[in-house]
């Protein structure tokens, strides 16, 4: 059918250029971006799958599915199921979702958010259903209209089109990449006509479900000026791939400062501080700016001849010196660019500055 409804024999085609927009935007939910870094929780006490009509359960399996392709691995999340569709899973959710919350927040260790996000799960927050108000069966959710386990047994989930016709779970392809016709791959036979008439309604060929959907690329978390291309990028998870290729994480980074020795006589003297990208990721394509440790602006940055690390200098005497023989803890920040994207850097480190004589 066409937009007035009318029915056409005239197949319509995704526009790859709004297709690539609507998955970097997040129209069509992503796994990856903030979804990656925080604890989500999914609990739902409406199962109605064989009642009213309800069969949208996949969409929680599917949401689940997107996140384990983004980042690998789906430890920050945990579903909770319920029947009968009464049970209130609010309160009990809450309690445990908060606790997590707090026990994350309350980790000031240096990892990266996602890993304090998974390291602090707390020994409640794993997969299961309630068989009533007080029963609790422990077990990993999974998608399945067969009783293979208590819950699915209790709580079958049916299937979308598109995965019945070989889609993936996560339901993430807006459009597929195409392949021709193999008779190989369906479970019937054809006859010549049969087949005639399939090539007929798809003369460039069939999806390719084991292949990347068109223009599928990652979401683009908190874009400050589309018109420009300057991003408010996520960190990367990971030192290879297409995130990395067209510039769509910023590299993490780690900090290494340089006391340098106090001035005398009225000389300068300058702290330097070492921004190096982690193992497996490189910086020879960004360039660095607003660089500033502790809130001092950095009189000079550049890029070390090896492309892993930027070196910024900075005045001394406007920094604070460390009391007695305590280190201090030193914050640099600022922002990195490359093809047009742009995201803020933050890492810390600790160090002893000496007052200058």
């Amino acid at each position: 059918m066409n937009a007035s409804a009318a029915t056409t024999t005239t197949r319509s085609v995704g526009n790859a250029g709004a297709i690539r927009r609507a998955y970097q935007a997040g129209l069509n939910l992503g796994g990856g971006g903030g979804l990656s870094e925080i604890p989500v929780f999914d609990f739902t006490g409406i199962y109605s799958e064989d009642t009213t009509n309800y069969h949208l359960q996949w969409e929680h399996f599917a949401t689940r599915e997107r996140m384990r392709e983004a980042n690998g691995g789906t430890g920050n999340h945990v579903m909770w199921r319920a029947v009968p569709a009464t049970l209130a899973l609010d309160a009990p959710a809450r309690v445990v979702f908060d606790e997590w919350m707090e026990a994350y927040k309350a980790d000031h260790s240096r990892l990266q958010q996602r890993d304090r996000v998974i390291r602090n799960r707390p020994s409640a927050a794993v997969d299961g259903c309630f068989v009533d108000a007080k029963t609790f069966v422990a077990e990993e959710q999974t998608f399945s209209r067969n009783p293979d386990s208590t819950c699915n047994k209790l709580m079958p989930s049916y299937a979308f089109p598109r995965y019945v016709a070989g889609g993936p779970l996560a339901a993430n392809k807006l459009k597929c990449q195409l392949k021709a016709i193999d008779p190989g791959d369906y479970a019937v036979s054809f006859t010549a006509a049969e087949l005639a008439r399939l090539g007929a309604i798809f003369p460039d060929g069939v999806c390719d479900w084991s292949r990347r959907g068109v223009e599928h690329v990652g979401v683009l978390p908190w874009p400050s000026s589309p018109a420009t291309g300057v991003i408010g990028l996520a960190p990367c998870y990971s030192g290879t791939g297409e995130e990395i290729e067209e510039a769509r994480c910023t590299p993490p980074v780690t900090l290494s400062v340089d006391p340098g020795a106090p001035a005398h006589g009225g000389s300068e003297a300058w702290v330097t501080a070492t921004v190096r990208a982690a193992p497996g990721f490189s910086l020879s394509r960004w360039s660095l700016r607003d660089v500033r440790l502790n809130g001092v602006p950095a009189a000079d940055v550049h890029l070390g001849a090896d492309g892993s690390a930027f070196h910024a200098m900075f005045d001394r005497s406007k920094l604070p010196a460390s009391a007695g023989k305590a280190p201090t803890l030193f914050t640099i920040t600022g922002r990195m660019a490359a093809r047009g994207n742009e995201g803020r850097f933050v890492a810390t480190d600790m160090a002893r500055l000496q007052g200058d004589h």
